[in-house]
């Protein structure tokens, strides 16, 4: 599974209305398509470490109050990141995933 059918599959469930960013969205798709995925990637290739650190907490925590956060899914996207990460980059994601669970 490449990353792009990750995410396609495992698109987390929010509010129908209304994006990551409480911005008022068309929902007309249930899937991301191709340029949804290279703005999330614009968007979140601009913040440093420590942004990124908080905007994963802070959607972990949507996605725990919404129902949409579960250790399977977590499960998953370690799997298909895995391969691509140093095991450095691993270890560091296994800490952040034990951190928000």
């Amino acid at each position: 599974m490449n990353f792009k059918s990750y995410i396609e599959k495992n698109e987390p469930k929010v509010d129908n209305n209304y994006s990551q960013n409480n911005k008022k969205v068309n929902n007309n798709s249930s899937k991301l398509d191709e340029n949804n995925i290279e703005k999330m990637y614009n968007n979140y290739s601009k913040l440093n470490q420590q942004e990124l650190l908080n905007e994963f907490i802070k959607e972990s925590k949507l996605a725990k109050n919404n129902g949409t956060f579960s250790d399977e899914k977590i499960q998953n996207m370690k799997e298909v990141l895995s391969p691509y990460l140093t095991d450095e980059q691993k270890q560091y994601f296994d800490d952040l995933i034990n951190m928000v669970k």
